[in-house]
């Protein structure tokens, strides 16, 4: 069954191929330990993030002219995953892994 990680990357990037300890996708082969992409944790947290009524009310004019928009629940009850820049958010880490394999598998060996 696909991930929605996976299939965000491959509607990127074109279709994946695995085995056990690596992950192939546009002409780059990753490795993988535990059925993920063996990628760093982000080392600062620069993502800026609004509330759904800020984005509603009109507030964020302009923020978001060119930027990719991910929509996700950030709050308190969210549980956390320990990281080097401290304890993130599934959602955030979510965009955050994606980013960074997004980056990874878009530069050909």
């Amino acid at each position: 069954m696909p991930s929605l990680f996976l299939v965000a990357l491959e509607l990127a990037l074109g279709q994946a191929s695995w085995t056990p300890t690596t992950m192939t996708l546009n002409g780059v082969t990753l490795p993988m330990r535990g059925g993920k992409i063996d990628m760093p944790h982000p080392t600062k947290d620069l993502f800026r993030s609004f509330s759904l009524s800020a984005l509603l009310d009109g507030k964020t004019e302009g923020a978001l002219k060119g930027a990719i928009v991910v929509i996700g629940y950030d709050g308190r009850n969210m549980h956390t995953f320990p990281t080097p820049i401290g304890a993130v958010k599934a959602h955030r880490l979510f965009f955050y892994e994606l980013e960074l394999a997004y980056a990874a598998f878009s530069k050909r060996n």
